[in-house]
């Protein structure tokens, strides 16, 4: 399989809205952007479980910004490798996006 660099562009857009989403704390914003990064029916897994569809996903995004009220996502360029991407992020205090939660 061949990636091409405008394929990897529209990736990486896709990624960059995604984390866009996480980091908005108004969560009026989130169903017009929800409908242009996810599918209707999706879901997110994290170490609490599993939320599936725009509502659960909303209410995971809501309690881990509740969580950690100042932090942010900031993601890695998209790495390719024989056609597949790896999608890697800093998650921590805006002074220190890497320093993730323990």
């Amino acid at each position: 399989m061949t990636t091409t660099a405008p394929d990897i562009a529209v990736v990486q857009a896709l990624i960059d809205r995604h984390f866009d989403i996480w980091n908005d704390h108004n969560p009026e914003n989130w169903p017009a952007k929800f409908t242009v990064v996810y599918a209707s029916q999706f879901y997110v897994a994290d170490y609490a479980g599993v939320a599936n569809g725009y509502g659960e996903v909303a209410q995971l995004i809501q309690r881990v910004q509740a969580d950690h009220p100042d932090y942010t996502f900031r993601p890695d360029p998209v790495a390719w490798n024989h056609g597949l991407g790896r999608v890697t992020w800093g998650y921590g205090p805006k002074a220190q996006p890497y320093a993730r939660w323990a």
